[in-house]
Parts: structure tokens; C-alpha cells; sequence
């Protein structure tokens, strides 16, 4: 079974109804009130994992087209435990109505199943590639496919030359194939399938770049996006709208903010909202993702099971930097001089001695990263869709998260779960609830080189000297922002955001689904005429530039060499001084 779609309409009302498989056998003379052993549909009677959810929206008829193939692969599997699918609304029981086919005369309006066969007697490709725990050697590459096969991925310099065999003789259908061996900050092109048949790569459009070692400042681009998975056409706009934008390049790094898939998460809608969604990017780009509060309906973030933890996969034994955090729903991870950390708002305890909290202390504790970014769905600071001040998981966040990586000198914080866009000034300290912003904002100008400045800070990861705040659940749609105290700068457009790191600065902009960047800034650390990494040019650093006027013996470490040149002369003086501050 290559696919299978049911597809059926949603007549006018109020909530939504889940789609679940049933456990209970039944026949013709059935209905919804006598369904099941006990009068009524009740819980053991249907599957608790949701299939899909057709939520109404509006008045009309409403048609929907849900991924129902998991269910047909299981049935073939076991043929017994084929009872078919039920339809249970969600909403209020007194606005329910409840109609089945036989009374609809438009045959057009009934329910329709129509499922692709594969007759060729080799496997086919169901879904993937998707690029996970990229390190500097090495690369996990996922996919699935209709029939069971070997798993062979074959890479190289270029795609007429793929002459590197990786080859995995377990025969399965959910395919996980690490390629070592790799050299740092290369590009590698790719092909993947099996022994005897390639499914997909072999050109110039299948290719990923292995991340440079911790020591290497090489540029990083980011593309991040929030709660964008609906397949409606915000969600295709905006990521046209970052495709154009990356003009043509690939991302180093792709982050997911949490609500990938709606409205449950389920393996299809991961299929169909996401990785068919972004297809061109994950060929290429490392996805890493945090749980949304979607995440936490149909899968279990502390036992790491459903239909999230069998779609990726992510370190849990530090295999791509950071401290082993022996979960899935939380860890971190190195790119270059950039360290991540992905955390989880839901679905595991968040307390000072938990056990993500003891993590994020040790693996902050072990990095000497030059940035670090860190991400999780329920941002800390947010009005509109979500208010932190009364949402418990934002508050925890907030209160118990936040001084932690305030502590080790956390530049950037992106998170979601309210569907717009909102940024703050360069903040610290603002732990309290309701929050207030006296005493908390570092820097209360724009953060634009072309307007009030950038954001400065020393180099390296720096206690209390201020972070940026950034709530994207924009990435399937915009609602109107909220006032808060902290964020400055918001917009209700659909979008996603670029960063840019190189150079000793980080580069953010908003994209909106029309491709125009709403909001920027930059965070420098490495200010020209800086001499002394204290965010101000001052006495200070023109006596220290004195004192290293002539050549530098070793360039790398001269500050004072402004214009790197190796030589600290007029030109540094003159750089200095149009900095002073």
C-alpha cells in the first residue's frame, strides 16, 4: 500500500470530531447509541491513538482528506483486527448530530476510500529522506517505504560519484541508516534505497553539509518556524516565502518550534503537514524539533512513545554535543560555535531538581560555546493567542527555565504556541508573574544596525548581560499580538525567521509569507574597536590599542587589530574612534 486517503465531508457546526480506529466488531443494524457491548460508544470500544481530526469551519460543507494508510498497513499485517474507523465528536454532546451515508442521496457527499497499490514487487517510497543528528562525521538519514527491503545509502563529492556503500541487510520498511566517516564542513551528495533499487537522490538536488568541529566560526544560516502544520496556504506561502528568501542555498540548521502536525500529531499528519510540506529543505537540512502542546495529545513525552518518537530521531546520549539527556523530548546539540538546547514545556515535569532541569544545568555547565540559542513550543513571554502571565506551562517556563539559562549566558530564546509574532528587547531577570519590565530590560533600542544599534554583549557565554526573546508560532497563520511589556516589536502576518551567524554577530530576521522581513536585528559580540569585550569603546580600549600599535604576533589573538590586518595601526585608530561610545 503505497497510500490511503478517506475522504468524506463535515456538514456546518460547532467543535470537531476525532477519526480512531474500532476495537469492538459490529455490523449494519448498529448504531452510534447501541455501538459496543455497553450502550454508547465508550472508551475501550475504539483505539486511543487519533488518526486525524476534522475540526468545522463555518456553515458550509467541509470536505477532508485524511492519511488513514497506518491503518491499512496494520490491517494487512493482522486482517482480524480490521473493524473499520469511527467518527466521535468532540464538542458538546447537544450540538452533536450524527448522520451515516445511506441517508445521503448525493453520492458525491458519501465517504470515499481510495487507496494506491504498489504491483511493481519492489518497494516504493513512502516518505523521506529526513536528515537527523548531523555531527561533523556523521549523519543519520530516515525513510520509509511500502515494502519491506535492505537499507543502502550511497554518497560522494558529487552525484556521479557516489562510490561510499553504506549498507544495512536488516529487511524493514521504517529505514535508519548512519553514515560515518564523513569530513567536517563538507558537502556530500546522496542516494538512498536499497541493494538492488534506488528510490531516490543520485542528483544535484540530494546533498547535505556535514556541520563544522566546535572550534570552527564558519557561517551558520538557521531557518525556524512555529505551530505551521495544517497544510492550508499560509503554510505553503510562507515557506515559498523562506525558500526565495535562502535564495536558493540550503539552511545549516532547521528548527521546529513544536506543532508540527495538527491537529493530534498523528503519523499521518506528520506525513502530510510536514515532511511532504518541506520536502525540498529536509533533503538537504538536519530537522530538529521540539513538543508542541499538539505533541502532547497523542504521544507520551516521558515514555517517548507515538507517532513523534517513531517519525525522528534525536540524541539522547549526546551524540551531537551537548550532555546525554537519555530522552528524546529534550536534549541538545552543536553547530560549530553555536550550542542548542531543546527543551520541553509539557508532558515532563518542569521543577528546579527535575530531571530536564539537572540536565540543562549540567550541559550548560559543559559548553564553551560562542552562542547558544535555546527553543522550546510555550515561550515564556507572550499576549494574543496564549498570556504568559496565566498560561501554567509559559509560567513555569518562565520562572524555573529562565534563570537557569540567564545563568550561562542563553543569547536567544524561540518559542511558539501563541500564532503570531512577537520579539523583545534585550532582556534579563524578568522571572516574575505577572511580569514587569522595570529593572529587566538591558537594551531598550531595536537591536538594528540601521536604527538605534545593535544588541552587544562580551564574546562567550556571559551571565545577566541580556537575551532576545522570540515568540513564531506564525508559520501556518497570524493572530492579532498582545501587548506585553517585553515585546516591542509584533506583527499578526504569517511567517518564519533566518538567522545568520558569522563574523562574531547574529543576524535575525521575521519573513512573512509575502517575503517581506517585518522585523530584524542583530546581537554583536565582537563590536569594532571593542578592545576590552565590555560593550563599550572607550579610554580603555584606545590605551590598549596603544599599547599593540605595530604588527600582532599572532592575529588571532589581537583585538586591537581592528580591520584584521595583522597590523594594529591608523586604520584601527580610525575604526575605534567611529565606534566610540
Amino acid at each position: 500500500i503505497v497510500s490511503a486517503r478517506l475522504m468524506y465531508e463535515v456538514l456546518g457546526g460547532v467543535g470537531n470530531a476525532h477519526a480512531r480506529e474500532i476495537l469492538v466488531d459490529w455490523d449494519e443494524s448498529t448504531t452510534y447509541d447501541t455501538f459496543g457491548p455497553v450502550p454508547g460508544v465508550q472508551g475501550g470500544d475504539r483505539v486511543s491513538e487519533i488518526l486525524a481530526t476534522a475540526w468545522v469551519t463555518g456553515s458550509t460543507i467541509n470536505l477532508w482528506d485524511i492519511n488513514v494508510r497506518q491503518s491499512l498497513v496494520g490491517w494487512v499485517e493482522d486482517p482480524a483486527a480490521n473493524r473499520g474507523w469511527i467518527f466521535q465528536a468532540a464538542g458538546p454532546t447537544t450540538l452533536a448530530a450524527v448522520a451515516s451515508s445511506e441517508y445521503t442521496l448525493a453520492p458525491l457527499l458519501r465517504p470515499r476510500l481510495v487507496v494506491v497499490v504498489n504491483n511493481s514487487g519492489g518497494p516504493m517510497l513512502v516518505r523521506g529522506p529526513l536528515l537527523q543528528q548531523a555531527t561533523p562525521t556523521s549523519i543519520k538519514i530516515l525513510w520509509r517505504t511500502d515494502l519491506a527491503s535492505d537499507s543502502r545509502v550511497l554518497t560522494g563529492p558529487d552525484p556521479l560519484n557516489l562510490a561510499t556503500e553504506t549498507l544495512d541487510g536488516q529487511l524493514v520498511t521504517e529505514h535508519l541508516v548512519t553514515v560515518t566517516g564523513l569530513v567536517p564542513g563538507e558537502q556530500v551528495f546522496y542516494s538512498i534505497g536499497s541493494s538492488t533499487t534506488q528510490l531516490a537522490g543520485g542528483d544535484d538536488t540530494y546533498f547535505f553539509r556535514t556541520p563544522p568541529p566546535p572550534t570552527d566560526s564558519s557561517p551558520v544560516t538557521i531557518w525556524a518556524i512555529g505551530d505551521s502544520g495544517r497544510s492550508n496556504p499560509d503554510q505553503f506561502a510562507v515557506r515559498d516565502a523562506m525558500l526565495a528568501a535562502l535564495g536558493g542555498t540550503a539552511p545549516d540548521v532547521m528548527l521546529h518550534l513544536g506543532d508540527l502536525a495538527y491537529n493530534f500529531c498523528t503519523d499521518g499528519e506528520l506525513t502530510d503537514h510536514l515532511l511532504g510540506v518541506y520536502d525540498q529543505t529536509l533533503r538537504h537540512s538536519p530537522l530538529w524539533a521540539t513538543v508542541g502542546s499538539h505533541e502532547g495529545f497523542n504521544n507520551n513525552i516521558v515514555a517517548q512513545t507515538g507517532p513523534y518518537y517513531r517519525t525522528f530521531s534525536f540524541p539522547t546520549n549526546a551524540q551531537s554535543g551537548g550532555a546525554p539527556s537519555l530522552t528524546e523530548s529534550y536534549y541538545s546539540f552543536d553547530h560549530g560555535t553555536v550550542h542548542f538546547v531543546c527543551l520541553a514545556g509539557i508532558g515532563v515535569p518542569v521543577l528546579p531538581d527535575s530531571p530536564m532541569l539537572l540536565w540543562l544545568e549540567a550541559d550548560l555547565a559543559a559548553t564553551d560555546a560562542e552562542w547558544v540559542i535555546a527553543f522550546f513550543n510555550h515561550g515564556p513571554y507572550s499576549k494574543g493567542g496564549h498570556d504568559s502571565d496565566f498560561d501554567p506551562q509559559m509560567t513555569a517556563m518562565r520562572e524555573i527555565v529562565l534563570p537557569v539559562l540567564e545563568a550561562h549566558g542563553v543569547d536567544l530564546v524561540l518559542g511558539g504556541h501563541s500564532h503570531n509574532y512577537q520579539r523583545s528587547y534585550l532582556v534579563d531577570g524578568a522571572y516574575d508573574t505577572p511580569t514587569t519590565a522595570e529593572g529587566h530590560i538591558v537594551d531598550n533600542g531595536d537591536g538594528r544596525p540601521d536604527g538605534n544599534g545593535a544588541y552587544c554583549k562580551s564574546p562567550g557565554m556571559n551571565a545577566h548581560q541580556g537575551a532576545v526573546y522570540v515568540i513564531a508560532g506564525h508559520g501556518a497563520g497570524g493572530a492579532k499580538p498582545g501587548n506585553h511589556v517585553l515585546m516591542g516589536f509584533q506583527d499578526n502576518e504569517a511567517g518564519s525567521l533566518l538567522l545568520q551567524i558569522a563574523d562574531g554577530s547574529l543576524s535575525f530576521q521575521n519573513v512573512t509569507f509575502d517575503g517581506t522581513v517585518i522585523d530584524h536585528f542583530t546581537i554583536t559580540k565582537n563590536l569594532p574597536g571593542d578592545v576590552d569585550g565590555d560593550c563599550t569603546v572607550g579610554i580603555v580600549d584606545f590605551l590598549l590599542l596603544l599599547a599593540d600599535w605595530g604588527p600582532c604576533a599572532v592575529c588571532a589573538d589581537c583585538p586591537a587589530d581592528v580591520d584584521g590586518d595583522c597590523t594594529v595601526g591608523i586604520s584601527d585608530f580610525l575604526a575605534l574612534l567611529s565606534n566610540w561610545s
